[in-house]
């Protein structure tokens, strides 16, 4: 008797090397193991484009809350979206756009133009201690700067 089998279909942030493998313990027997689905390499990049696209490192006449109230939502679209599963895999994700905070840092402050871009990122996490609710992300665990 043949049996027809159903062609396997992924979707975009569940990647097909992070789905089902195979181990054993000893020789004889195997067994199924799974890795919860995460965020695609394919979506981690379009994300990426999406940050660079805006172009928000050049808003040097806003304040940082007036970004950051521009960015709530599709922060949050990201977490709600892509952090459904595995939200440690996000990290890589809010990485780039604290580059970018970064970036947007140099170009406001003067001070910080000709330092080191780690004086920045210093200034970055201490307005992350001090503003813990600002950003979206920086509500969760692990994901301030």
């Amino acid at each position: 008797q043949l049996f027809e089998i159903e062609p396997i279909r992924w979707f975009s942030f569940i990647p097909p090397e992070n789905h089902a493998f195979l181990f054993s313990e000893n020789t004889t027997s195997l067994f199924a193991g799974y890795i919860s689905p995460a965020i695609s390499q394919k979506s981690m990049s379009r994300i990426a484009s999406e940050l660079k696209t805006m172009d928000f490192h050049r808003w040097v006449h806003f304040p940082i809350s007036r970004i950051a109230e521009l960015m709530k939502l599709k922060i949050r679209g990201w977490i709600n979206y892509y952090g459904k599963f595995r939200m440690s895999e996000m990290r890589k994700v809010f990485r780039l756009l604290h580059i970018r905070l970064v970036k947007w840092i140099r170009n406001k402050y003067r001070r910080y133009r000709k330092q080191r871009w780690v004086k920045a990122y210093k200034y970055l996490q201490s307005l992350s201690r001090s503003y813990p609710k600002l950003f979206e992300h920086w509500q969760y665990e692990g994901f301030r700067p």
